[in-house]
């Protein structure tokens, strides 16, 4: 019954009905509580990932002081494992990370990111969870008017995605804005227009002229 809700809390989640997402991680948490053994060292695991999609939640409508409490409860769950696993730590790092950019407190994102990197251990190149770090400590370095840095970074999580992602993929196209947007403040103005074209191409094959962010 637990990964039942989990598992429509998820699916709710990529729909961006969050209010039915969180009802349903909801229900985990009181199938945890009531049914599985509380907060026994089994479940650790689980209310961490459970905390942590509520926090998801929250981050996706903007509610950022109640995504960072359940960021933080998700952490606490993992340093509560008698064996921390560096992938779950660094994931939780790595979420508070994020939600403290949104909050505009980057040098704190930063510390998070880095933390979330060095847990994590060797960057494997071509793992989309380990690109993915790359990418959020590119976004925080371009918040702190470190562009060079952050290209950097961006040259990484660019070569993944052209090779793993297909030619017309929205986060491709999100990657190209945050990658022309360094450039275009180094200089490289040529560049920069190059992939905002590149960028509004997807943008109007996926979701037509109309819908174009």
């Amino acid at each position: 019954m637990f990964r039942d809700h989990k598992a429509y809390g998820d699916a709710e989640t990529r729909l961006w009905h969050t209010e039915k997402a969180r009802q349903q991680y909801l229900f985990a948490i009181h199938v945890l509580d009531t049914k599985l053994g509380g907060k026994s060292k089994e479940n650790h695991s689980n209310y961490s990932a459970v905390y942590h999609s509520i926090a998801n939640t929250y981050q996706q409508d903007s509610k950022l002081p109640e995504a960072l409490e359940y960021a933080q409860m998700a952490l606490t769950e993992e340093n509560s494992k008698e064996n921390p696993i560096p992938y779950e730590l660094s994931s939780a790092l790595s979420s508070l990370a994020t939600i403290y950019l949104d909050m505009g407190e980057t040098e704190t994102a930063l510390q998070y990111i880095n933390a979330a990197i060095e847990e994590n251990g060797e960057i494997d190149l071509e793992n989309s969870d380990h690109i993915m770090l790359y990418a959020y400590k590119g976004n925080i370095l371009s918040a702190l008017d470190r562009y060079t840095e952050a290209i950097s970074y961006f040259d990484i999580v660019k070569d993944f995605r052209e090779r793993h992602f297909s030619n017309i993929h929205p986060d491709t196209a999100d990657l190209y804005l945050e990658y022309s947007e360094c450039m275009n403040l180094t200089g490289r103005s040529e560049d920069a227009v190059h992939y905002i074209n590149l960028a509004l191409e997807i943008y109007e094959y996926n979701f037509g002229k109309k819908d174009i962010r």
